[in-house]
């Protein structure tokens, strides 16, 4: 099974694409703040942030830190948690603020696919390409 992982998001193209090929897959998580402005130093709350233990309490953080800067819903999450099967706490707001050294990317526990979208470069896309053997192409 194919382990997911996107920023960037969107609406989820990618989950999209694997779901109509009727590839087995997981979504580890999903980022996209719907283009929702807020001000904050980074390194300042990326260092509050990385000594917090977990990840709910991490994810809460960045959910307050939003709320108490904007009061503009995220179309987007409410659009892709709508149509993947994702927990709340595995869609983040930021990726300037997603903790990368936590157990989820660990190689037992990681993610096979992880795709992002690099401000005008090209798309980084990392994968095992052996996971889509199953792949049903018509």
């Amino acid at each position: 099974m194919i382990r997911v992982a996107t920023v960037f998001s969107g609406i989820g193209s990618i989950e999209h694409a694997l779901d109509r090929l009727d590839i087995p897959h997981k979504i580890v998580f999903a980022c996209d703040n719907g283009d929702i402005p807020v001000e904050y130093d980074e390194k300042k709350e990326l260092s509050k942030i990385k000594k917090m233990k977990t990840k709910v309490e991490k994810k809460k953080y960045v959910d307050e830190l939003y709320a108490s800067q904007s009061s503009k819903q995220n179309y987007v999450k409410k659009s892709y948690m709508a149509n993947y099967d994702i927990d709340n706490d595995d869609f983040h707001l930021d990726i300037k603020l997603l903790d990368g050294t936590s157990a989820a990317c660990t190689s037992e526990a990681g993610v096979n696919l992880q795709v992002s979208n690099n401000s005008g470069r090209p798309n980084i896309i990392n994968l095992e390409s052996s996971l889509f053997a199953s792949a049903k192409c018509t």
